[in-house]
């Protein structure tokens, strides 16, 4: 029975303790920001002082390079147009050479891409042609064999109803009266 009451007291001081180091936490982070100022402040008052020196230094070399250019006498003004004119002209004629080599050459690889479908499609007419001609000729032969059977065949009929006519009574002697005249 005394084992409980000693865990309770350990258990207990554990507790203050654990409840003692979050009071000095909270008062670090309290205290956090007003450090970071006391830090931080310095440092940002010297790169604004530094942008301010950088911004009017660049303001003073750009107004000093105006004043340069704008010193230029009519003379020079005159004699650097003409040399800029000459440069933008070299330039220019060199650009638009290299563009007139370049159409040319592809001009020149289209006509032969041209002559060569030309040449292709005309394998294609001939090869076409080829095979109308010979599928041509293999219908008529067909057809001549097959209307050539027909007719001897006809004919072997033909000899066979006159052979036998005479043996036919009237009614079917009408009927192949009347299917030779539906036939065209």
């Amino acid at each position: 029975m005394e084992t409980e009451p000693l865990h309770k007291n350990a258990r207990d001081a554990l507790i203050y303790d654990l409840l003692g180091d979050v009071g000095k936490l909270h008062d670090q982070i309290k205290a956090l920001p007003e450090a970071l100022k006391e830090s931080i402040a310095p440092t940002l008052g010297a790169v604004t002082l530094a942008t301010k020196e950088a911004h009017a230094t660049i303001v003073q070399l750009g107004k000093a390079e105006k004043a340069a250019f704008g010193s230029f006498t009519a003379q020079e003004k005159v004699a650097l147009r003409d040399s800029l004119k000459a440069a933008l002209r070299e330039e220019a004629g060199a650009a638009l050479a290299d563009v007139a080599r370049d159409l040319s050459s592809s001009a020149r690889l289209h006509e032969e891409a041209a002559k060569a479908e030309r040449r292709q499609r005309w394998q294609w007419l001939a090869v076409a042609l080829a095979v109308g001609l010979l599928c041509g000729a293999l219908g008529l032969y067909g057809s001549h064999l097959l209307y050539g059977q027909q007719q001897a065949e006809q004919a072997a009929f033909g000899r066979a109803v006159m052979a036998t006519w005479g043996d036919l009574d009237a009614k079917a002697k009408e009927r192949i009266q009347e299917a030779r005249r539906n036939t065209p």
